[in-house]
């Protein structure tokens, strides 16, 4: 199947990259095949501290959202999975908002840095440069950012825990 080039606001030859991905790769094509991986790493997770939970849930959720380029998609499979067992572990309210901001950040930064994003795509397609090199620029930025989130939602874990 080939790709037709779509013009989009002022890009020449937008196209949706990500479909042509995916036909090579049916592997990546139902992210809702990470849900087993996931229910067994929620097993883990219940040995881990719950002090660690919320870094543990955006490390997670950043792994899953680069892997497949959409944040919704790693809305769809983590929430289901985290809030609930965060709430078993600790029904406080600010806890389940550290385990929920915790699953968006993770998802944002990972749909932010993945090459397979579109919105990463048609940034960089925007701005006249490599898909790599928007990528390569964004990393260290959302890696400070991400590490700063997870540091603070363990010491703000440690306050409820």
């Amino acid at each position: 199947m080939t790709q037709k080039a779509v013009p989009i606001a002022g890009i020449p030859s937008a196209r949706v990259p990500r479909l042509g991905f995916l036909q090579r790769h049916p592997g990546l094509r139902a992210p809702l095949g990470l849900v087993v991986p996931l229910v067994l790493l929620a097993v883990v997770i219940s040995l881990v501290n719950p002090v660690f939970l919320p870094a543990l849930f955006m490390l997670i959720c950043m792994v899953v959202a680069f892997s497949i380029g959409s944040s919704w998609g790693t809305y769809a499979v983590v929430f289901p999975l985290a809030m609930p067992l965060a709430y078993a572990i600790n029904p406080d309210p600010f806890y389940l908002s550290l385990a929920f901001g915790a699953v968006l950040g993770g998802a944002v930064f990972g749909d932010q840095c993945s090459p397979i994003s579109d919105t990463t795509i048609l940034s960089s397609l925007a701005c006249g440069c490599d898909v790599m090199d928007h990528v390569l620029t964004q990393l260290p930025l959302a890696l400070a950012a991400a590490t700063a989130g997870a540091i603070l939602s363990t010491l703000l874990a440690m306050t409820v825990v």
